[in-house]
């Protein structure tokens, strides 16, 4: 049973890796499209600048850029700390496993040699 537990939670934080590494890509995806978005609204601005003041969009750019990046941060900060709570504890779960499986082979270990003296 504790090694049917043990594989277990290796499949669970194998399961949890996986998952983990489809939402950084997604992230990664993610931060492509910001700076993509990022460098339209630059090319925006260069544009408008031909027309109007600079300053005024300058200052509409960057607050709009602040925003944003504010936004996606704590985006990622929000679902870095859900998996890093869920990788603790798949990885307590593992170890708790390991642990009792440990104690059952030491058990099982000295009965045997308790019947054999």
């Amino acid at each position: 049973d504790a090694l049917r537990a043990s594989g277990e939670a290796e499949s669970s934080l194998a399961a949890q890796l996986s998952e983990q590494n489809v939402i950084l890509q997604g992230e990664a995806v993610r931060a492509k499209a910001d700076i993509e978005w990022q460098e339209a609204l630059a090319q925006q601005v260069l544009a408008a600048q031909q027309a109007q003041h600079a300053s005024d969009l300058e200052t509409a750019l960057g607050e709009q850029t602040k925003q944003h990046a504010a936004d996606r941060e704590q985006a990622i900060a929000a679902n870095t700390d859900q998996l890093k709570q869920q990788m603790q504890a798949e990885a307590q779960k593992y170890m708790t496993a390991v642990t009792e499986q440990a104690r059952v082979a030491v058990v099982a270990r000295d009965e045997r040699n308790g019947s054999l003296s």
